[in-house]
């Protein structure tokens, strides 16, 4: 399943790194990051398993949105951006895992 996952960190400059929530959602099978605080994440799990990895490495005051990527999509991107995604849905990884 790919999966959009939005975040917005309260760590900036003077706070913590979120380099162990970042670190954690590159663990994932396949992801993508060229907008700030935008990753497409491609992996096996359900998006209540992927919420519940990615919690484990937030600060309370974090921000997240994790919602289905699906058909239909359009926007403004680099085009290894589109065959990413591309290669993700003809891979078949727009139906979720039931494992």
């Amino acid at each position: 399943m790919i999966y959009a996952v939005n975040l917005h960190t309260s760590r900036g400059l003077l706070g913590p790194s979120p380099t162990p929530l970042f670190n954690e959602i590159q663990r994932s099978r396949s992801w993508w990051h060229y907008l700030p605080g935008t990753w497409l994440v491609s992996t096996p799990e359900t998006i209540h398993q992927l919420d519940a990895r990615l919690r484990q490495h937030m600060h309370p005051a974090d921000k997240l949105l994790i919602v289905p990527f699906s058909e239909p999509y359009a926007g403004w991107l680099p085009q290894d951006a589109w065959d990413w995604i591309s290669q993700r849905i003809d891979a078949g990884d727009m139906s979720e895992w039931t494992g």
